[in-house]
């Protein structure tokens, strides 16, 4: 291996953990600020907001795990010898496509979004989608430099520019809606003022990423550079080719609570229920959003990091298998403790987040998605390192289609608690479907031990925390967001305790796969230079 390219090893394996880091702080962001913005605005003000975000989801995904993604590849596929001039004919033509997307993205919500509001059976929400609109214009811009960072490993500005949008939105969510409600503004102008307000997070994320543009010295990445209409249809082709599978690929999430959108409020209402009551019952069954994007944070956000190192080195099948199967093991291994301890807790986790126990029942099946999400999401990322990006839609276009089916079946027949199961069912279809193709391209799972293993931690610990509940509520009466919050946090110190405890006792990680995780080894490295000034 020459210099260059240990180097160019280095810095991946240094960018998958910048990314791992900032990927976390931002879902940690995404789920949580969603907490209090349900206490400001109540369970309806949250059916409005969660009605419409899947398309606001789509604009935030695309800037992030989307088309830069895209354009990366693309600027090292088309790339030769850091020819930078040949890597701004790359980034011109990906620039005009990305401004040809998003504008018709912007034309088709802004000028669609009365019909699209009608279809979900609240023509109300149409403000909200027009604002939505607004968010695809800056898209091109954050996309472009964003991959083209990435596509030199340099994940610096892209994950800063990441976890500052999400901040920056956040923050303006809050306030925006706190100062709506206290002046009487209706929940719809509150919902639509949230999401203005947010818009600011995708213009302080361009102002991040010029400042990095600008002190790295590098030339205008949006001028028009001359180019031939051979290359220009061969970069378009790529770029349309990953359009449909990773940006495709990436939305599962979205998609599924799009389907949500379109199809559980208009059922609910078909089926007999009042306007306000049927929003009010959507919101509640939202709650379920929070907790599904806390649950797969860190088994997605650890399991990706892995895949970097399978997509660089796709032509050695052993080291592949190898990363693979510890994609799985970390998938499980977060994911299983992950659902169990939630559904065990849900009551009281409830309480604590959103001040009543209202949909607990709806939220402890809707929460067994958690781990099959995760699976399918891990699944799907490692077919992408893989070459087999095309796989993964076919997966999603099926929890789609399950998705739409069920609910359409079963909300007339068991309202949210159908919606709750549909979903369930959906992320189940991807992530086995995933797997299967997985092993179809000879990467099997053989670590059944470690398996049986984590499966036996996970629900040894869910006992152990149900009984512990079971003494607490003896002992103490739990009827109020304190005492709630009091039993989350010992329940959680428990579950985390034995769980494991029973994992390090059994060894289900061997030292060569925790070596592996790029996060691991920038751990080993910090404590060996804390060990080395203790010595001095």
């Amino acid at each position: 291996m020459n210099v260059q390219q240990k180097k160019t090893n280095v810095l991946m394996l240094q960018g998958a953990f910048i990314l791992t880091i900032a990927a976390l702080i931002t879902k940690i962001l995404s789920a949580v600020y969603r907490v209090p913005f349900q206490n400001i605005v109540g369970d309806v003000g949250f059916y409005i907001y969660q009605q419409v975000y899947p398309f606001y989801g789509v604009a935030i995904i695309l800037a992030t795990s989307g088309f830069p993604v895209m354009i990366s590849k693309i600027i090292s596929e088309h790339s030769h010898n850091n020819d930078q001039e040949h890597e701004y004919k790359v980034l011109s033509i990906s620039f005009f496509f990305l401004i040809g997307t998003a504008f018709l993205f912007f034309i088709l919500l802004f000028f669609g979004s009365t019909a699209l509001a009608q279809y979900m059976g609240d023509q109300h929400l149409s403000v909200l989608l027009k604002v939505i609109s607004l968010s695809f214009l800056t898209l091109p811009f954050v996309s472009l430099l964003r991959g083209y960072f990435q596509s030199k490993h340099d994940m610096r500005p892209f994950a800063l520019s990441q976890v500052v949008e999400q901040f920056i939105r956040v923050v303006s969510i809050l306030i925006v809606s706190y100062l709506f409600t206290q002046n009487g503004y209706n929940l719809y102008l509150t919902g639509a003022g949230a999401i203005f307000g947010s818009l600011l997070g995708n213009m302080t994320a361009l102002f991040v990423l010029l400042i990095f543009w600008k002190k790295n010295s590098l030339k205008n990445p949006f001028r028009s550079i001359p180019f031939t209409f051979h290359e220009a249809g061969v970069i378009l082709k790529r770029l349309l080719v990953y359009s449909a599978t990773i940006c495709f690929s990436s939305l599962l999430l979205i998609w599924l609570q799009m389907v949500d959108s379109f199809s559980l409020y208009s059922l609910l209402t078909e089926s007999g229920m009042r306007e306000v009551r049927a929003k009010e019952i959507k919101g509640i069954y939202d709650r379920g959003q929070p907790l599904l994007q806390l649950g797969t944070i860190v088994a997605t956000s650890i399991a990706l990091s892995i895949v970097p190192a399978i997509a660089q080195a796709k032509e050695k099948i052993q080291f592949v298998q190898e990363k693979v199967a510890l994609a799985y093991k970390i998938c499980f291994a977060l994911g299983v403790p992950a659902t169990l301890g939630i559904v065990a807790i849900i009551g009281p986790l409830n309480m604590v987040l959103f001040t009543d126990l209202k949909g607990t029942d709806v939220l402890s099946i809707y929460c067994l998605s958690i781990l099959l999400s995760s699976i399918a999401i891990t699944t799907a990322a490692i077919l992408q390192g893989v070459d087999d990006a095309e796989l993964p839609v076919i997966s999603i276009i099926a929890g789609i289609l399950m998705k739409w089916g069920l609910n359409h079946t079963l909300i007339p027949l068991l309202g949210t608690m159908g919606a709750a199961i549909s979903t369930v069912f959906a992320y189940g279809v991807v992530a086995l479907l995933n797997i299967s193709f997985i092993q179809r391209s000879h990467y099997r799972f053989r670590e059944y031990k470690s398996m049986m293993i984590i499966f036996t931690a996970a629900f040894f610990m869910f006992g152990c925390v149900k009984a512990f509940m079971f003494i607490f509520d003896i002992f103490v009466q739990v009827t109020n967001r304190w005492t709630s919050m009091i039993e989350v946090l010992l329940s959680v110190i428990i579950g985390v305790f034995v769980y494991v405890i029973i994992i390090i006792k059994s060894k289900a990680f061997q030292n060569k796969e925790l070596l592996a995780l790029p996060f691991y080894q920038k751990v080993l490295r910090k404590e060996g230079q804390l060990w080395e000034r203790l010595r001095l």
